[in-house]
C-alpha cells in the first residue's frame, strides 16, 4: 500500500485521514498494519486499511 517514498515522511507533520476522520501529528511509525503518530494530546495508533489518506501537513494548515 505504502512506496519509499512514506520512509521520507517518518519524523516531519502529517495528516492522516481514516474513516472519514483527519488525524495531524508527527508520523513516528508505519507498519504493515497501523501507523503511528504523536500529536499534541499524546499519541494515535490508526489501522492502515481504514487510510485513505497521507499527506505532509502544510505549515499552518
Amino acid at each position: 500500500m505504502f512506496s519509499d517514498s512514506l520512509g521520507g515522511l517518518v519524523g516531519h507533520e502529517v495528516i492522516v485521514v481514516a474513516g472519514g476522520i483527519s488525524y495531524r501529528g508527527k508520523l513516528i511509525e508505519v507498519t504493515e498494519t497501523e501507523i503511528f503518530l504523536q500529536g499534541e494530546l499524546g499519541w494515535m495508533q490508526i489501522e492502515v486499511e481504514y487510510v485513505t489518506e497521507l499527506k505532509p501537513a502544510n505549515p499552518g494548515e
